[in-house]
């Protein structure tokens, strides 16, 4: 996984305060985005060990915070299973953090992928459109759709509907 900036404290990608890491590498290029300068898959910063223990840190430090994951593209095939590991290990190791990812998938592009729905508790999803540009609160434009999946027991959010047995997320349906 590539990454471009990991940030201590942010109160503007998710309720309260959080840690935010933000991936490198994006093909979706959607214009008028508020980060092309982590498009370059090639550009960024090789995430490992140090990394995983500087936000483990972060979010203990001075008082709990949650954990946002932006990008770039944090479901590219070159990030998807070192952000989905990384939310395993801190699940695992600090399981009352919630953490949100946004991505420019849709959901029916992402959906095969189960391991998503088990360790983020929110997606924002759908790739930015500047013709659909608003003032929302968290996301850029009205295509995009937010979606509480895991740890929390939400029936029905935006078009599809997610549901959690014993802090497993299982697809009821997607229409």
């Amino acid at each position: 996984m590539k990454y471009s900036v990991i940030e201590k404290f942010n109160i503007d990608n998710g309720p309260g305060t959080r840690v935010v890491l933000w991936t490198q590498g994006c093909a979706h290029h959607c214009p008028g985005c508020h980060n092309p300068h982590t498009w370059k898959l090639n550009f960024g910063k090789d995430f490992t060990e140090n990394e995983r223990n500087l936000i483990m840190d972060y979010l203990d430090e001075y008082f709990p915070k949650d954990f946002s994951i932006l990008g770039g593209e944090p479901l590219h095939p070159q990030n998807r299973d070192g952000v989905i590991e990384l939310c395993n290990y801190i699940k695992e190791n600090r399981p009352e953090t919630n953490i949100w990812l946004w991505s420019g998938y849709e959901l029916d592009e992402i959906i095969d992928d189960k391991r998503i729905f088990e360790y983020i508790d929110t997606l924002v999803l759908g790739r930015f459109k500047i013709e659909l540009k608003g003032k929302f609160k968290y996301f850029g434009s009205s295509n995009q759709k937010l979606y509480h999946t895991s740890l929390q027991a939400f029936d029905k959010v935006g078009e599809g509907i997610l549901l959690n047995k014993n802090n497993k997320v299982s697809l009821k349906s997607i229409e």
